[in-house]
């Protein structure tokens, strides 16, 4: 029914949600039924915040705060969703839940220079762009928005992804083959 964007986390500054606030409101004029549906605990201030900026911007219809969901009710939402993106100015590890994402064949938007590059190849995958960047979050999740069929890919493309290099017991034999060169060549330095 809507084109929709999905953020799910912290609703905090660091994890980007104002500038997804606001280069998605530049996006409503040229996509009138886009949603941003921001899943995920924060503060009233930070809500306020957030619907705020989208009024400024004439985009209040934008946004939706269905607050935290558990993992069921997620997948249900990404299955719905066009879109991921959560422009996190840095995230830890490979960041679960654009994983999480991909798994359900979302293309996914984050910001470079963090651990969503270990999973995330631009222009494959979806798009990393500079944390902080409103401009360059605006003109990626456009990139998307405009063409369904390049949408489309790269969500084939995340999802083919997460079950080719993601899978937990392909990545738990990664380790323990690591796990055993590094006591192999010690026990060989030892000897």
């Amino acid at each position: 029914e809507h084109l929709t964007i999905v953020f799910v986390g912290k609703l905090v500054q660091n994890k980007g949600v104002e500038e997804l606030v606001e280069a998605t409101s530049r996006l409503v004029k040229d996509f009138p039924a886009l949603r941003l549906r921001m899943i995920g605990r924060g503060k009233d201030n930070m809500i306020d915040q957030l619907r705020n900026k989208a009024r400024e911007l004439g985009a209040l219809e934008l946004l939706e705060f269905p607050g935290y969901m558990d993992q069921v009710a997620l997948v249900e939402e990404f299955s719905r969703a066009h879109i991921f993106a959560a422009p996190s100015y840095y995230e830890g590890g490979p960041g679960f839940v654009y994983l999480e994402a991909m798994a359900c064949g979302l293309p996914v938007v984050g910001c470079s220079g963090s651990g969503v590059d270990e999973v995330v190849t631009s222009g494959k995958i979806g798009f990393l762009v500079p944390p902080k960047d409103v401009n360059a979050l605006h003109e990626a999740l456009r990139k998307l928005l405009s063409d369904s069929k390049m949408m489309s890919e790269m969500g084939d493309s995340a999802r083919q992804y997460v079950v080719q290099e993601a899978d937990s017991s392909i990545c738990i034999k990664r380790l323990e083959s690591f796990y055993s060169s590094v006591v192999d060549s010690q026990t060989k330095i030892k000897n």
